[in-house]
């Protein structure tokens, strides 16, 4: 027994050692990068490493999980020693969003607000629950009889066969997401993202230690999932935020099957799929045996400061989901599941859905002579144009609309940083408001594409 333990103390010191080498060579090679103005973060290469560490565990007979952990570990610690870690560094979206707060009137197109009001049935369902006394804690995954109503809302929806022990009742879809991954994925684990995406997803996956795997899509594919490598845990969003896109049933299905053969989790966020212009297809018609369905009555009903999602998988995997959420949160609050399920009783979201087909008419009226191109959305809140200037640069571009004009546009570099031509607009705000704030960036584009070509930078955005 001592000999074996002799010999374990020194395999850990070699690895240990190895580590602190892998951990210099890794600040070397960041010195490197910044000379050349490369960006630290490489998902591509992480990539590359992943599946050399999957490799060498078949190779080696031992667990995938585990090579897959030990590089996320020495992943996370070579961005440490290059200057960059994950877990704090700032979206360029969200940095944004946090200097429009304290930027007087601006005109808000940043952000995933609307300007829809919450249905009154919800409304007096929270007021009434309040005054029978439902203010104490709940079940984790939400009260019984309303998981029930709202698994029955949802399978008439969706044309799905849904229980209560399918539910879960999350405060907004964020936290669906969060507790998901949180359950269901974990340090090593590879999550799958399609660039550009939401970046919570990128976050979240950072934080616990999950390897992302980011693939890029092209407006020139009207923005196509074309490739589905091996992964753990899957993300799509659908209608996409920030783009638009809606997934097919071809789309979603052939997704699907990539996820069973992976044996990966799928998770489909359709927060956005009351308000598609289209056939909504969701990833509970798709046939995965480990399909996560997350949503939330935020955007389509009016109700973003209620803080409504849902959660919807197996019984199982929606234990482990509110075991998480039990640790983090305990529960919604029993009135915002009354109000939760009051909402979904109406039809609020197909009167907004028809509001927002006249915002989206309106905004492309607006921007139909700026030099944009652009998909036209599926469904959803956003436009994301691909800005046609010459060396345009979104973040310094949306930096100096909001400070000069008060007009606040998200980055597209916040969204993946190979879109930084791009800008994501909201147009789910009211249609003067709209108009006005879309009239000042159409001006200030135009004053940007004719500074460029004139060979100037311009002194001001307007």
């Amino acid at each position: 027994m001592l000999e074996l333990r002799s010999r374990i103390e020194e395999v850990t010191t070699r690895i240990l050692k190895l580590a602190a080498a892998r951990v210099k060579l890794a600040s070397e090679l960041g010195r490197v990068k910044r000379e050349l103005g490369l960006s630290v973060y490489d998902p591509r290469r992480e990539l590359e490493l992943a599946k050399a560490a999957v490799k060498v565990a078949d190779e080696a007979r031992v667990p995938r999980e585990f090579a897959l952990e030990v590089l996320a570990v020495l992943l996370s610690q070579g961005r440490r020693a290059q200057g960059f870690t994950l877990e704090e560094a700032e979206s360029p979206f969200y940095s944004l969003v946090r200097q429009a707060s304290t930027v007087n009137n601006a005109i808000r197109l940043d952000i995933g607000e609307t300007c829809f009001t919450p249905p009154r049935e919800a409304l007096e369902a929270a007021v009434k629950s309040i005054e029978r006394g439902e203010f104490r804690y709940t079940p984790a995954a939400g009260l019984p009889d309303v998981r029930a109503r709202v698994a029955e809302l949802l399978s008439e929806r969706l044309g799905v066969d849904l229980k209560a022990e399918n539910v879960a009742l999350t405060p907004g879809a964020k936290m669906g997401v969060y507790a998901s991954m949180a359950a269901l994925a974990g340090l090593g684990s590879r999550v799958l993202v399609f660039k550009p995406s939401w970046p919570a997803f990128t976050e979240i996956a950072a934080r616990l230690k999950a390897i992302t795997i980011e693939v890029e899509r092209r407006i020139e594919e009207d923005w196509s999932i074309t490739e589905v490598p091996e992964a753990d845990f899957t993300i799509v969003c659908s209608p996409d935020n920030p783009t638009g896109r809606a997934l097919s049933r071809d789309e979603l299905e052939h997704i699907a099957e990539k996820a069973e053969e992976h044996n990966a989790v799928l998770l489909s966020d359709e927060t956005y799929g009351w308000l598609s212009f289209r056939e909504h297809s969701s990833v509970l018609q798709a046939g995965c045996s480990k399909a996560v369905y997350v949503t939330s009555l935020s955007k389509a009903f009016g109700m973003t400061g209620f803080r409504a999602g849902v959660v919807v998988s197996s019984p199982s995997m929606v234990e482990k989901i509110a075991k998480v959420q039990s640790l983090a949160v305990t529960c919604v609050p029993p009135f915002i599941q009354r109000a939760a399920a009051a909402a979904l009783e109406t039809k609020a979201d197909e009167q907004n859905k028809r509001k927002l087909r006249r915002l989206l008419e309106v905004a492309e009226a607006e921007l139909a002579s700026a030099p944009l191109r652009y998909y036209r959305p599926d469904g959803g809140l956003y436009l994301f144009p691909e800005v046609m200037v010459e060396e345009f640069a979104g973040t310094e571009f949306s930096r100096r609309l909001l400070h000069e004009g008060k007009v606040a546009v998200a980055p597209g570099s916040g969204f993946g940083a190979e879109y930084s031509r791009y800008l994501r607009i909201t147009y789910s705000v009211g249609e003067e408001t709209l108009k006005a704030g879309l009239a000042k960036l159409r001006d200030a584009l135009d004053q940007y594409s004719w500074s460029r070509s004139n060979g100037k930078q311009a002194s001001k955005v307007l």
